[in-house]
């Protein structure tokens, strides 16, 4: 069951049926969080969650919870242009960066996982926010590889095409029935120069991003 989260008034991404949408591919973040039911209500690691959702929200996704997973949608009616694809995997660094930070300086630390997947929805934007029915195993594809991620971001074979010539990647071995791939390099390096060497200061064991120059 999805959690809205609209009571402060933010805008959100809701699962339902949509009959009068269009048909688009959307870029979608699922993060898992594997220790949450040991979270207080009030506890950093909830403000973090929070932080997570706030992020999605500002570079103009929408998000909600689901069974322990919050959910990110980047779809052409929200965010106005029919390539997201770089913009959701900065999104994605940016989350896995700020749940690593969190690990740095809390203890319990949180066990978590980030995927980046593609795939097609029905969508329809009502009021700023996105409602949208998943077409085939969009959903259930990009919780899955969050769970098999290990405190990293993994990327979907249909993201990483996706992506083609933005990054340069290299495929998971033996990540069960997936094809899931780590990111190497970003190509784009004029737009994202500045937010990749934050993280790599921050995240050192990120070894496979350190060939990153301008």
């Amino acid at each position: 069951k999805a959690d809205l989260m609209d009571a402060q008034g933010k805008q959100f991404a809701s699962p339902s049926l949509v009959i009068h949408g269009e048909k688009q591919k959307a870029s979608i973040i699922s993060v898992r969080i594997r220790s949450d039911q040991q979270l207080g209500r009030k506890s950093v690691a909830n403000e973090t969650m929070d932080n997570i959702i706030d992020i999605i929200s500002q570079n103009k996704g929408r998000a909600y919870k689901s069974d322990g997973s919050i959910i990110g949608i980047f779809a052409p009616s929200i965010t106005r242009t029919f390539d997201n694809s770089l913009d959701a995997l900065n999104v994605s660094y940016k989350i896995t960066s700020l749940l690593k930070e969190y690990n740095h300086k809390y203890i319990p630390k949180l066990s978590f996982g980030v995927a980046l997947h593609e795939g097609e929805i029905i969508a329809k934007k009502d009021k700023g926010n996105l409602l949208f029915t998943p077409l085939g195993s969009t959903l259930p594809t990009s919780k899955r590889i969050s769970e098999l991620a290990n405190d990293e971001l993994l990327i979907s074979e249909d993201a990483n095409k996706s992506l083609t010539g933005k990054i340069k990647s290299s495929l998971r071995p033996n990540v069960k029935n997936y094809r899931v791939y780590s990111v190497n390099e970003m190509s784009d390096k004029s737009k994202n120069y500045q937010f990749i060497n934050k993280f790599l200061e921050r995240n050192k064991e990120y070894k496979n991003l350190n060939n990153f120059r301008v």
